[in-house]
């Protein structure tokens, strides 16, 4: 599989995708760079570097954040100044979501003005993944964190499929 190809995300996804372009189709600097040391064009490369590296449940948590994200970035453009998440990961972890990306932002910002949508994106980023505990990342119903095996937070019904509890 290719390192930030279209082809990795899932096609129930694809309309998050282009719902946000500005996170996900508008490449960063770093992603530029590895796709052009790779030949891929433009047109078939993403942000993301596998995927969504999570199961579909949680496609209205990947929503939320990226719609309270995106919204904080264009309060940034409606102010005058450059600030935009570009997603590099998003993925499963010990049972939650969490997304990694890059933050774009003007030289010229200042460093005030910089902190403040910093914190305000990590408020965003540490909301959803908390969010996440609350859903099934399988079906996307209700769900909770069970441990077993592994971490994954997952409705009852899942949990006593897979055999988090008997």
């Amino acid at each position: 599989m290719k390192q930030f190809h279209l082809s990795a995300v899932q096609p129930e996804m694809m309309d998050i995708v282009q719902e946000f372009p500005k996170i996900f189709l508008e490449l960063s600097d770093c992603v530029r760079y590895w796709t052009e040391k790779e030949s891929t064009p433009e047109n078939q490369a993403c942000n993301l570097r596998f995927g969504f590296e999570h199961d579909l449940g949680w496609k209205e948590i990947v929503r939320g954040f990226c719609s309270e994200m995106q919204a904080l970035c264009d309060e940034a453009a409606e102010n005058g100044w450059y600030f935009q998440y570009k997603a590099c990961i998003m993925k499963e972890k010990w049972g939650q979501f969490r997304p990694q990306g890059d933050y774009e932002s003007d030289a010229h910002m200042p460093r005030e003005v910089a902190r403040e949508y910093m914190n305000r994106a990590e408020y965003i980023e540490s909301k959803w993944e908390n969010e996440s505990y609350k859903v099934c990342e399988i079906t996307g119903k209700e769900g909770k964190l069970y441990s077993g095996n592994w971490y994954k937070t997952l409705c009852e019904e899942k949990a006593r499929e897979l055999n988090y509890i008997n």
